[in-house]
């Protein structure tokens, strides 16, 4: 744990990956900038559909309809959800989505991707 101490700030988009550098006396304050569900999801359409470097390329997406694609199972659905209470593989409930709500009410520091410059202002 020592070895963490002298981190100033840590960026990770797998905040369970990080939870060891934390402990009582080794306590770290969490800033997360969200965007739109909605919007996050048709940007992800679009990207998986030309993204050929990337492992979620997917060239049937090209063939859909952005209607489609949120209908299938190719969309990772309430992604900020199953990364807060660590929910990957089964369905996210009511009470997972509550969970994760209170995560970030009680830990984060919350911004708005949409109005950076505004979530800048308030994490400073």
């Amino acid at each position: 744990m020592s070895s963490y101490r002298s981190a100033a700030v840590i960026i990770t988009q797998r905040l369970a990956a990080s939870e060891p550098m934390f402990t009582e006396a080794n306590r770290g304050r969490l800033f997360v900038m969200l965007r739109h569900p909605i919007k996050r999801v048709v940007d992800q359409f679009y990207y998986r559909q030309m993204a050929t470097w990337e492992s979620g390329f997917d060239p049937n997406l090209a063939t859909m309809s952005l209607e489609q694609f949120a209908a299938s199972d190719r969309l990772v659905e309430n992604f900020v959800v199953r990364s807060l209470v660590h929910k990957v593989t089964t369905d996210v409930t009511k009470d997972d989505v509550d969970l994760a709500k209170e995560i970030l009410r009680q830990k984060f520091v919350v911004g708005i991707a949409e109005w950076f410059d505004l979530s800048v202002v308030r994490f400073e």
